[in-house]
């Protein structure tokens, strides 16, 4: 279901679906025809965004600078 966090941080990187009806056409085409490039491309690039933006090391430090470590 879409967020106000995963639009702002990860929109460019999953599929958003608003209902059940979009879910289950999703589901059938990926069982059908599997992931297209553009979705291997996709999860690729969101893969790598995650780990060079949101991991613990990356909270952690974060946290850090807000009591001031």
């Amino acid at each position: 279901n879409p967020s106000p966090s995963v639009d702002r941080f990860f929109k460019d990187y999953v599929v958003t679906v608003h209902n059940q009806e979009e879910c289950a056409d999703l589901m059938r085409r990926i069982a059908k025809d599997g992931l297209s490039k553009t979705d291997r491309d996709r999860t690729l690039a969101g893969a790598e965004h995650v780990l060079q933006h949101h991991t613990w090391q990356h909270r952690l430090q974060q946290i850090a600078e807000v009591a001031c470590v």
